[in-house]
């Protein structure tokens, strides 16, 4: 398919001076993406020391419409970072909630946080991922292991038993994902893998004590689970075999299942994996926009600092821009 380029002018109005640092597909036709305000030239003027934490987001929708690229003239802000985005099954909407767990539902507006445990809530720590599983709803995981499920109006109930402890930070769940709500996998500290069975939570066992940072289901049966150092380990349950190991500086950050692959990301990279085995066939220009992965319907799209591209049901790659063209530009 042949897409039409956003024009200088209009990527100015909505990148210029924001890093895109996060991003989700909706589906073919439609994907948002998070922008996080850069602030090099206050820092560099001496008006402030460092980005700060609470600095200026906007999620911005793209359109494509008769192959043309369109941006949505307008934005949501005010989010506390980090913020994740995903897509809530079976309506379709896009779902944001930020670390404090503020929350944005299309079609309904802000919404409360969720109430914490202190204040009889079911939240216990920071939220580190948010994401559908199958068609069931909205899941996230927490740094304190919380696992909720949204349960319709802006109402979140435990998955199984509570897995909260007095946890350091760093122990705590950093990804999941699952093929329905009966097989979810949880993935985060040393090691630290547990499956959901419809019931009851169990931990796994795992051959590594290694942080673990990412996990996908994928269609072929099997669970994949990012680790430090740029392993990659496959199996379910109790059986797991080393798939990968590439020696890397960053663990992954996001996995996700397009077309029969696996495909892994990072800050450095992106890289996509067919029958276990690596497979390099990313043009120069996309492997600049490694960040963050998004697929849905046959779309895959990969957004970071450094830009921002989209594989079509095709297999077709567009750039839709690259970070160091709009700095070029100011």
């Amino acid at each position: 398919m042949i897409f039409n380029p956003i024009d200088q002018e209009t990527k100015n109005e909505f990148f210029a001076g924001f890093s895109v640092v996060d991003c989700v597909v909706q589906n073919r036709d439609r994907f948002y993406l998070l922008g996080n305000k850069d602030y090099a030239k206050e820092i560099a003027a001496g008006e402030i020391d460092d980005q700060p934490e609470d600095s200026d987001k906007r999620i911005i929708r793209v359109q494509i419409e008769d192959g043309k690229f369109t941006l949505a003239k307008n934005g949501i802000y005010g989010f506390h970072w980090p913020v994740y985005c995903e897509i809530d099954y079976p309506n379709d909407k896009l779902a944001v909630m930020d670390v404090k767990s503020s929350s944005f539902f299309s079609g309904v507006g802000p919404v409360p946080a969720i109430s914490p445990v202190h204040q009889g809530g079911p939240l216990g720590g920071a939220i580190s991922r948010l994401r559908p599983i199958g068609k069931n709803g909205v899941v996230l995981v927490s740094s304190d292991r919380d696992v909720l499920i949204h349960k319709g109006s802006q109402q979140w109930e435990r998955v199984g038993q509570n897995l909260s402890s007095d946890l350091p930070a760093y122990e705590g769940f950093e990804d999941f994902d699952g093929y329905s709500l009966d097989e979810i996998y949880a993935v985060g500290g040393s090691g630290v893998i547990f499956k959901y069975d419809g019931k009851r939570w169990q931990q796994m066992d795992f051959p590594t004590n290694i942080g673990l940072s990412s996990v996908c289901c994928g269609d072929d049966g099997n669970v994949y689970v990012g680790a430090g150092g740029g392993r990659i380990y496959r199996g379910k349950e109790h059986q797991w075999e080393l798939m990968h190991d590439d020696e890397l500086a960053l663990p992954y950050r996001d996995m996700v299942w397009h077309k029969n692959q696996l495909w892994c990301s990072n800050d450095s990279g992106i890289w996509c994996f067919q029958d276990g085995k690596p497979v390099d066939a990313l043009p120069p220009k996309v492997r600049v926009c490694c960040g963050h992965l998004s697929a849905r319907d046959d779309v895959l799209l990969t957004a970071g600092p450094g830009g921002v591209a989209l594989m079509d049901a095709d297999d077709e790659w567009h750039v839709l821009f690259l970070s160091v063209e709009l700095k070029s530009s100011q």
